[in-house]
């Protein structure tokens, strides 16, 4: 029965942690503009909804394409306004000022092998 306990224990405290370290991958991606700091959470495939293009891709495409945006709407503020999981699955939403205005960003991450990726990423304009 320790056994048990103990088990469960460290797998919650290691999903805690790792939600943790998503937390400020996000954070400093959308604050900074760098889509390079997502890479290691993201699902070999993501869908990637932004003001001007939708698409399906895998990590690399999705990295050139968050870049491309940032170069566009030049971040200069992120501030996460929600953060949940529950679960095998969690979504955070932020607001991210840039260069041409506010926009809310939405993540969406599932459990895989004991860490959360990111499968969607929306980024729309903030409306309050």
């Amino acid at each position: 029965m320790k056994t048990i306990y103990i088990t469960v224990l460290s797998l919650l405290f290691s999903s805690m942690m790792y939600a943790q370290s998503l937390t400020s991958s996000i954070t400093d991606c959308f604050s900074q503009g760098k889509a390079a700091y997502l890479s290691s959470s993201l699902s070999s495939k993501v869908t990637l909804l932004l003001p001007e293009e939708n698409i399906e891709a895998d990590i690399a495409a999705v990295e050139r394409d968050l870049d491309k945006f940032f170069k566009t709407y030049t971040p200069s503020d992120f501030a996460l306004l929600h953060n949940t999981q529950k679960g095998e699955s969690g979504f955070s939403v932020g607001k991210m000022t840039t260069s041409k205005g506010e926009y809310r960003v939405h993540l969406l991450f599932r459990q895989v092998n004991n860490k959360y990726l990111i499968h969607q990423i929306r980024i729309d304009k903030f409306n309050e």
